[in-house]
């Protein structure tokens, strides 16, 4: 599976390079549903924060509205990168964390992490940034204890 970069409607362009590779175990003769369904719930939260992304408005405000749009669609969005096992297990969970590309960090933040000063700066025109998202998702042969 492959996806790469995409211009959005400011002028901004970003680059998103995301190779990966599945490995049939011995029988298979497909990729299994749950790897399936975490990249398209991860294309899902891709297109989300990018619709959700507004100039002028400072990282949280964006960040507010990214995090409406996510569990509006199903996700449970965590305040820190790593699983929560007392979510449902049956819910894909996110953490957000836009921040400054390139020289200085005298830029708006968007997410969860990071100085709270950095939340309170508006987005500027032509800002580039780097769009990381945690994604975890229970495996079903995991929670069966299955390896």
């Amino acid at each position: 599976m492959r996806h790469a970069g995409s211009c959005w409607k400011y002028g901004n362009f970003f680059e998103l390079v995301v190779q990966y590779g599945y490995v049939l175990r011995e029988g298979e003769t497909a990729v299994p549903q749950e790897i399936k369904q975490i990249w398209t719930d991860a294309m899902r939260i891709r297109q989300i924060t990018k619709d959700n992304i507004r100039l002028g408005r400072t990282g949280r405000e964006i960040f507010e509205s990214v995090k409406k749009g996510l569990t509006e669609a199903g996700f449970n969005v965590n305040d820190v990168q790593k699983f929560h096992k007392e979510q449902d297990p049956g819910k894909t969970q996110v953490s957000i964390d836009l921040h400054a590309l390139g020289k200085g960090r005298n830029a708006p933040r968007i997410g969860s992490i990071g100085p709270a000063w950095e939340h309170e700066i508006p987005l500027p025109l032509y800002h580039h940034f780097m769009m990381e998202f945690f994604i975890y998702r229970a495996s079903p042969s995991k929670r069966n204890g299955a390896e």
